[in-house]
């Protein structure tokens, strides 16, 4: 159950790294009008890919870790708020900067 807790947190942690690493530099942002097209398309790209993680993760994990029912119950319990949250967390700190 550990897993359904941390894993969300580093989703996010790799979703600020991503964003972080693509921003378009100022000499770029000043050479090209349709900079800012491009840098909006590579955020659509790392928010799409990073729901498609969490989804593939609350999925996927519960049916890898055990074959109790039960505890993939217990599993996407626990791991469905904490990482609609932490989603909602992330995305919202993102549109404020």
């Amino acid at each position: 159950m550990l897993t359904a807790m941390v894993r969300p947190f580093v989703f996010a942690i790799l979703f600020f790294a991503a964003l972080d690493s693509v921003h378009i530099s100022d000499d770029q942002w000043r050479a090209d009008p349709n900079s800012g097209y491009t840098q909006a398309h590579r955020d659509k790209v790392v928010l799409a890919t990073y729901g498609l993680a969490q989804l593939a993760f609350l999925i996927a994990a519960p049916w890898l870790m055990t074959p109790r029912a039960g505890l993939r119950a217990t599993f996407v319990a626990i791991a469905l708020p904490l990482c609609l949250i932490v989603s909602l967390i992330a995305v919202a700190s993102q549109i404020a900067r």
